[in-house]
């Protein structure tokens, strides 16, 4: 891995990062909270950028913008208990390449205008999420999931974060 991105400190977010982080040296991106329990975790500062919703980097030839998210990050990190921002991603690997990584994100209106500025032709849309996989938290719902498709346009969607066992990702395919 040469760069690794956290979009909010939750345990399925996060998963290994850390471990992965240090194994290979990748850069980790991600909220100012999460960089915080990754260096106190044994991660070189040096290898960590925060950043924050409007922020755009470069990590070698990778464009990554920070955009807004509608979402929680929260997580433990050791005797203490951190809360940052929650972060959506536009990647560009390449030039004809933009991917939006709407993270855990609800539906909300500005993503609109995140389809009409960046104009993703791929999207990682969390739709639906059972409580036992979420802690109780769900994402997008088939229709709202369809609705963002909708408004953000791109040529290729990757449902993400559903259950396997429900039929939310057939019920998102057959809305989309």
């Amino acid at each position: 891995a040469d760069i690794i991105l956290v979009t909010h400190g939750a345990k399925d977010h996060m998963g290994d990062a850390i471990v992965l982080q240090k194994a290979t040296g990748a850069t980790l991106v991600c909220d100012p909270a999460v960089k915080v329990h990754a260096t106190r975790n044994g991660v070189d500062k040096d290898r960590v950028i925060n950043m924050l919703w409007g922020d755009l980097i470069h990590v070698g030839e990778v464009g990554i913008q920070a955009v807004e998210c509608r979402h929680i990050s929260f997580l433990a990190s050791g005797d203490i208990y951190l809360a940052g921002l929650p972060l959506s991603f536009i990647i560009y690997p390449e030039d004809s390449t933009r991917i939006y990584n709407l993270g855990d994100s609800a539906l909300f209106s500005d993503m609109k205008l995140i389809g009409e500025l960046y104009q993703p032709n791929i999207a990682l849309i969390p739709v639906g999420g059972s409580p036992e996989l979420t802690g109780g938290w769900a994402h997008l719902p088939p229709r709202e999931a369809s609705l963002c498709v909708q408004w953000v346009r791109p040529d290729i969607v990757i449902p993400t974060h559903f259950d396997p066992a429900t039929d939310e990702g057939e019920q998102f395919a057959t809305r989309v």
